[in-house]
């Protein structure tokens, strides 16, 4: 689908609806709906997969959970796969299990919005989920930015290796998904990305992103629930600059640290190893 076509679809759906916002933003995450539309007291976002997201589904099911978790319990999913190249998405047991509705036509989304009631089967454990991922989420940012501080050294990824990359289980196929960016070492999770060549490094971070959500999370009949990596620490030593001038979390940071990485730059394992007291400390002194 081109750019020119998505735009189509989104003003034809901006006009057909009273209460809409067409591309929202959020503090938490980038991993936004297309639309956000209102009918009564009912809240529903539209999502239009993108080629990426037609060739790996578990990238768009992290777009979705991402969100739900930042907007929140009412959020009502909706996907509209509008492109041929789509079609398979539709005859997947899984998205099917975590939209209210999937269709190719936007008239039938139009009129589910409109003119619906859906009763739309939630998480049972939505806002404990919700609640530890937030609290997850400001104790990483709260380390990113203080490790900013502490540690402004050369990037230097040559001299940090891991032994395993980390693997997860693929949410929407029988596959294992792996980064190859994304490994173990002797003192916790450590990613690497470089920003080089620009379709390169968009490709490998798409690919960390998922992994590193999905590693978090195991998921179950449209459900996801916290899995035994949760609780443990991950971070993303990069060369890609994270802050303003004031050292203030930008939304790239934030997303980052929403996800479960917390963007870092060193360049030896005794600064690595320096990061993870620090995160117990913290812990220890962030509450809900």
């Amino acid at each position: 689908m081109t750019l020119a076509e998505k735009q189509r679809i989104l003003r034809r759906i901006y006009g057909a609806c009273e209460r809409c916002l067409l591309a929202p933003e959020n503090p938490f995450t980038l991993d936004n709906p297309d639309v956000i539309t209102a009918n009564g007291n009912k809240l529903y976002a539209i999502y239009i997969p993108t080629y990426r997201e037609n060739e790996n589904m578990d990238h768009l099911l992290r777009r979705l959970y991402l969100s739900q978790l930042s907007y929140g319990y009412n959020m009502i999913p909706v996907l509209l796969a509008q492109d041929e190249g789509t079609r398979k998405i539709l005859n997947n047991s899984v998205i099917e299990r975590s939209f209210a509705l999937t269709s190719m036509s936007i008239e039938d989304v139009i009129k589910f919005v409109n003119q619906e009631s859906p009763r739309y089967r939630r998480f049972k454990h939505f806002s404990e989920v919700q609640g530890t991922q937030y609290l997850s989420y400001r104790r990483i940012l709260q380390l990113s930015e203080e490790s900013h501080k502490d540690y402004r050294t050369e990037f230097a990824p040559e001299g940090l290796r891991g032994q395993d990359y980390v693997v997860a289980r693929s949410w929407s196929t029988d596959n294992r998904r792996e980064s190859k960016s994304f490994q173990k070492t002797q003192i916790g999770f450590l990613a690497t990305v470089e920003k080089k060549n620009k379709e390169g490094f968009r490709s490998a971070f798409e690919q960390l992103m998922t992994v590193a959500f999905m590693s978090r999370f195991n998921y179950d009949n449209g459900e996801i629930y916290p899995s035994g990596m949760f609780n443990e620490l991950s971070v993303l030593n990069t060369n890609w600059v994270m802050f303003d001038s004031n050292f203030a979390p930008n939304a790239y940071n934030q997303m980052l640290s929403f996800i479960g990485l917390a963007p870092v730059s060193i360049s030896t394992y005794n600064e690595l190893e320096m990061i993870f007291e620090k995160y117990q400390i913290i812990r220890n002194h962030v509450v809900g």
